[in-house]
């Protein structure tokens, strides 16, 4: 799982991260140019809404003094602000948001506070943030989703759940309670149907060497050859 805040590798790093995400889903690793770029752009409107938020995130947590950050984070705050009228794309700027967040669709996508890991997917109509149901603090009370889940459309998860590396959520399922990595989970309140993780929904440029996803495949790999053997005997 990554690190909390994504400021720590840099702005830059994050930003160049959701581009390289954006085009590899336009077409694969083929060469940047003005008119890909131009295509993601006109595409995709969750990368407008992404941007937004990371300017207005690192002014409010990296930038220096305080005062300065706060008064440079108002003004990126009014394009998250024109990016949930024209888009239906609210993301919290207090939210953690690890680098490659991809955003296929927009409408309806509410992103609370709450910590996310390199290379997720949201559906639109995606809700993510606190329940303000538990007694304890409001830092708390907010839901932690590794790296390389897939939320699909509708999915609700709020307050403090934890979603592991690789976790699915289905479409218009509502989550109660901790998924472990590569969890499928499915229906209101959500259960667990399977463990074959978000290994076909989720792509990402250098996906194939990245270590993280090749120790998750080797594991759901060791666990189906358990059941089988179970199974077998």
């Amino acid at each position: 799982m990554t690190s909390a805040c994504p400021c720590s590798g840099g702005l830059s790093q994050a930003m160049r991260g959701d581009l390289d995400r954006y085009l590899y889903q336009l077409d694969g690793t083929a060469r940047l140019t003005a008119g890909r770029l131009l295509r993601v752009l006109v595409l995709f409107p969750g990368l407008w809404a992404l941007v937004a938020y990371r300017l207005t995130h690192q002014c409010l947590h990296r930038v220096r003094p305080r005062f300065l950050g706060k008064v440079l984070a108002g003004c990126f705050f009014a394009a998250q602000r024109i990016a949930l009228v024209l888009f239906g794309i609210e993301i919290d700027s207090h939210a953690h948001i690890g680098t490659g967040l991809f955003v296929n669709h927009f409408g309806g996508i509410v992103i609370g506070p709450s910590s996310i890991g390199a290379n997720c997917n949201i559906s639109h109509g995606v809700t993510l943030g606190r329940s303000s149901l538990t007694a304890g603090t409001a830092q708390d009370d907010v839901p932690t989703l590794g790296d390389r889940v897939w939320l699909g459309p509708g999915a609700i998860v709020a307050g403090p759940i934890t979603l592991g590396d690789d976790v699915t959520v289905a479409g218009n399922s509502l989550v109660t309670h901790d998924v472990p990595a590569r969890g499928v989970a499915k229906g209101v309140p959500a259960k667990i149907v399977s463990l074959r993780g978000s290994f076909h929904q989720v792509a990402y440029p250098g996906m194939a060497d990245d270590p993280g996803r090749s120790a998750s495949l080797a594991a759901a790999a060791a666990a189906h050859d358990v059941v089988a053997s179970e199974n077998s005997s």
